[in-house]
């Protein structure tokens, strides 16, 4: 079955404080075989309007679900390449892609 658990920041920079620990919340998740986490900055679902910004987001895990069969870097460049042959990306760009292989 495919789930998203969705975590959102609220727009702080990090690395630029001493102690973050007031900054975040932890969130404990127990992987199995083949899970898959991934994690990226705004710049690549960003959009001047709210509608694309949906459709972004959406098209972006549908994105990772249809390559799942792939190794986790190959996921983030098919994204990347996805996106930026199709969108005018202004802002930063970090796609993580961690997936349980045992």
């Amino acid at each position: 079955m495919n789930k998203i658990y969705e975590v959102q920041g609220d727009g702080r920079v990090l690395g630029f404080v001493e102690d973050i620990s007031s900054l975040i919340t932890v969130q404990k998740r127990h992987l199995k075989k083949d899970d898959i986490i991934f994690s990226y900055t705004e710049g690549i679902i960003e959009s001047s309007n709210i509608t694309s910004y949906y459709k972004n987001k959406q098209r972006f895990q549908d994105l990772v679900f249809a390559n799942t069969q792939y190794n986790s870097e190959r996921m983030a460049k098919f994204i990347y390449d996805d996106f930026i042959r199709t969108e005018d990306i202004t802002g930063d760009v970090s796609i993580l892609i961690l997936k349980r292989r045992a």
